[in-house]
């Protein structure tokens, strides 16, 4: 979705520039060009505001875009007098792996966000019944903290969100 996003806005702003660059480099040479600007510009004060309200929320959105996926990808480990960056990736893979040795027949969805002093896990592991899910819950929960501090010495509060997903239809009654 965001490549989408992305192309579509580079091509709007890329065809607006060519033309611009063509207008203004039409304008010396064509007086005609002059007299259709100016009354353009008289006659249809109603489209150009229009218009410059389109071009507002295209910029709102470019900027949204751009401030959103430049989000922090690092978080920092404070170790002694130093702090050590540890990117976003490597953590998520980590998590990705413990995943994978927690259910080997299934890709389990996850999400990770990384706050200032927060690290957010929300994942959807299959069903299991429900005198099973809380201590798996708190196992999960432990597992994973002993993990950041095991490879990255980190004391960051967890937050860990887990849901489980409904049981198979032949089971629910």
């Amino acid at each position: 979705m965001s490549n989408i996003f992305y192309f579509t806005s580079s091509f709007i702003v890329a065809i607006l520039f060519v033309l611009t660059g063509i207008v203004c480099m039409s304008m010396p040479w064509l007086p005609e060009v002059h007299t259709a600007i100016l009354r353009f510009l008289i006659e249809n004060t109603l489209l150009i505001s229009l218009i410059g309200l389109l071009m507002v929320v295209i910029g709102v959105a470019a900027l949204s875009y751009i401030i959103i996926n430049t989000s922090k990808r690092t978080f920092y480990v404070k170790k002694g007098a130093y702090s050590i960056g540890v990117d976003r990736k490597v953590l998520d893979g980590y998590l990705t792996q413990y995943l994978s040795e927690l259910s080997p027949n299934e890709e389990l969805p996850h999400q990770l966000i990384i706050r200032r002093r927060r690290i957010l896990i929300s994942t959807d592991l299959p069903y299991r019944p429900n005198q099973e899910q809380e201590p798996l819950a708190e196992k999960i929960y432990d597992d994973l903290v002993q993990l950041l501090e095991e490879k990255f010495g980190c004391k960051k509060d967890l937050y860990l969100s887990i849901s489980f997903q409904s049981p198979p239809k032949d089971e629910a009654v």
